[in-house]
């Protein structure tokens, strides 16, 4: 069950809990929570003792892990068309 939060401007924020996390990347709740500890993952919050993570953290973090091969650090960039010319 997605947790769904609006803010003052009916802005939506979803969140995920670290059971629907641990689902999404197909890990263990106890693997969710060590990356926390460690501080690795996404940033995440804590509210009353539970923890959320929103969707948008998620998919930013998500989006840092992309790789094109072992050795790529970052994603590649578009070439600069001034090279071609």
């Amino acid at each position: 069950m997605k947790t769904v939060l609006r803010n003052n401007m009916e802005h939506e924020i979803r969140h995920l809990t670290q059971r629907e996390l641990a689902q999404r990347w197909s890990k263990s709740e106890a693997t969710i929570e060590r990356y926390r500890c460690d501080g690795v993952g996404p940033q995440y919050l804590k509210i009353g003792g539970k923890i959320l993570y929103r969707l948008e953290d998620i998919l930013h973090f998500e989006n840092e892990c992309l790789r094109l091969s072992p050795y790529a650090v970052s994603p590649p960039t578009q070439p600069d068309s001034t090279h071609f010319q």
